[in-house]
């Protein structure tokens, strides 16, 4: 019969995890299944190690940093996981029939270039793209200490500020000397043009899409930590 840790003995591997300093909540149901199987596959071998023995030998095969090395890794892994569902959902935008909304809202905002003077353009822009990106600030606020608390959380707003502070940074560093009167090449409005078409496919994305694939994600593969949560 194969042997299994007790509650009693699983709650010392969650202390244990937790002494190490690792703090984020799935992480730690992750170490401690892995520590757990671990622990019970040396027993099967050897019938007479107990628990301390099993964890002191499970944990002697981590680096002399512990678990931090792990916790880097995780961290790389699961920002690159994100990055990738996004993409792929961007990636979209560029085949029909996705290509003609996004080539549509770019091609209005271009005529918007032509007829409202650029200084004032240039306003409208940083303040819509400020406006986004403030409201990922604002619902990862009212997330609290959540975002904090899970990795998968973490990193994924994470990714959300990496994709909105480029495309802020785009728009803001454009040239603003002489100021009223400034009339950008057409290079540059369409350029512009296309930056703003896609702040306004990635404002959908966070209002509509990736809220639904952050339920997704702890509905599925999070469900054993029974996070509650309304994005």
């Amino acid at each position: 019969m194969k042997n299994q840790l007790t509650q009693d003995e699983i709650q010392k591997l969650f202390d244990f995890v937790k002494s190490k300093f690792v703090r984020f909540e799935d992480l730690k149901y992750e170490l401690v299944d892995h520590l757990a199987s671990s622990i019970e596959d040396l027993q099967n071998q050897n019938p007479e190690m107990t628990f301390d023995e099993g964890l002191k030998e499970t944990y002697s095969r981590f680096p002399i940093t512990g678990f931090t090395n792990f916790v880097a890794e995780k961290q790389k892994a699961l920002s690159r996981y994100w990055m990738r569902k996004f993409f792929f959902y961007y990636i979209e935008f560029f085949k029909l029939p996705k290509i003609i909304l996004l080539v549509a809202i770019a091609f209005s905002v271009w005529t918007m270039f032509q007829l409202i003077p650029h200084g004032f353009m240039y306003i409208l822009m940083v303040a819509y793209a400020g406006a986004l990106f403030i409201k990922d600030i604002s619902l990862a606020k009212r997330l609290g200490k959540r975002v904090h608390k899970y990795m998968f959380m973490s990193t994924y707003f994470g990714q959300l500020f990496s994709i909105n502070t480029i495309l802020f940074y785009l728009v803001i560093q454009l040239p603003i000397a002489d100021f009223w009167n400034i009339v950008y090449p057409l290079w540059m409005t369409i350029t512009l043009s296309i930056i703003i078409a896609l702040e306004t496919t990635i404002n959908y994305a966070i209002t509509v899409v990736f809220p639904k694939m952050l339920e997704e994600e702890i509905n599925t593969k999070y469900a054993h930590l029974n996070i509650k949560i309304a994005i």
